[in-house]
């Protein structure tokens, strides 16, 4: 018996695909897929130690990218790797119930997303303690290139009303100098980017 998927289904499994599938296999994955503009502010120096500490989040955002990239392509078997990138349980949570259900249905995917845009539109410096920062990144995900394979290798159809690429935005949080994990992500699956 063959099942429709709901919107709420196809949008999480968009999520899941975005950060499923940036693995090494795909064409320029060598290049960055991030680019971080300049600063907005008024000031005309950047605070460099502000504009590291971006940095490093967007590089744990793109770590993210890629592991999530191969748990995909391979089926979501080794899905449990994706832990170590959280910081909320209740949002691990969520993704675990998604990861089992992937694996449950025997979906996979094939090619890669994308991020792009990164903005930083919040940036908490926290009690002056180097690892106790907070940040907020906004990103194009762009899952034009992903596909999604239902357990017979049938395409799964993207939710209808979904664009291919919508912005994401990720709570980060320093977990000690130079590493980072996921707070929260919100995707406006309402709008392309």
């Amino acid at each position: 018996m063959h099942q429709t998927p709901t919107r709420a289904a196809l949008v999480a499994g968009a999520l899941v695909a975005a950060v499923g599938v940036l693995g090494a296999c795909s064409p320029g994955a060598d290049e960055p897929a991030a680019v971080l503009p300049a600063s907005p502010s008024p000031s005309p120096t950047v605070d460099a130690a502000e504009q590291q500490t971006v940095e490093a989040a967007e590089q744990t955002l793109q770590d993210f990218y890629e592991v999530g990239a191969k748990v995909g392509n391979a089926g979501f078997a080794n899905w449990q790797v994706m832990q170590g990138f959280w910081t909320d349980a209740e949002q691990w949570q969520a993704q675990q119930e998604t990861y089992e259900q992937r694996v449950a249905d025997g979906w996979t995917t094939e090619g890669a997303a994308t991020f792009t845009d990164v903005q930083a539109s919040d940036f908490d410096p926290g009690d002056d303690i180097a690892g106790d920062e907070r940040v907020t990144l906004e990103v194009c995900n762009d899952t034009s290139g992903v596909t999604t394979l239902d357990k017979d290798g049938a395409k799964v159809p993207r939710a209808e009303g979904v664009p291919e690429r919508f912005t994401v935005v990720y709570t980060m949080s320093a977990r000690g100098e130079d590493r980072w994990g996921i707070d929260s992500r919100e995707a406006d699956t309402e709008q392309s980017c």
